[in-house]
Parts: C-alpha cells; structure tokens; sequence
C-alpha cells in the first residue's frame, strides 16, 4: 500500500492566530503533559503510551 496526499497541491484554507493556538485544547493538552512542541509530543506518545493514554 501507498500513502498518497491527495492535499498536497490544495492551499491551505485557514490557519489559526496565535491567540487560538494559545486557547487550544490541544495547547492545554500539551501543558498538561509538561511538552512545548508537537515534536515533543509525538515523542511522549510514542515513548510512554500507558501514561499518554492515561493523561487524555
């Protein structure tokens, strides 16, 4: 199987201010883990599942 992004030539339609970014859930999500970045997220995720599962 092939992963094909059939988005890829589309423009992007909205992008969030960082003002929503700010009050995001994710954003909460992420401070409630102690992360600052999705990098470090996907991390925590991939690094301790039982306790990333557990946190959401």
């Amino acid at each position: 199987m092939q992963d094909t992004n059939l988005l890829k030539d589309q423009q992007v339609a909205w992008t969030p201010t960082p003002e929503v970014i700010e009050r995001s859930r994710l954003m909460q999500f992420m401070r409630q883990v102690g992360v600052s970045t999705w990098q470090e997220l996907y991390a925590f995720s991939i690094a301790d599942v039982e306790k990333f599962t557990a946190e959401s």
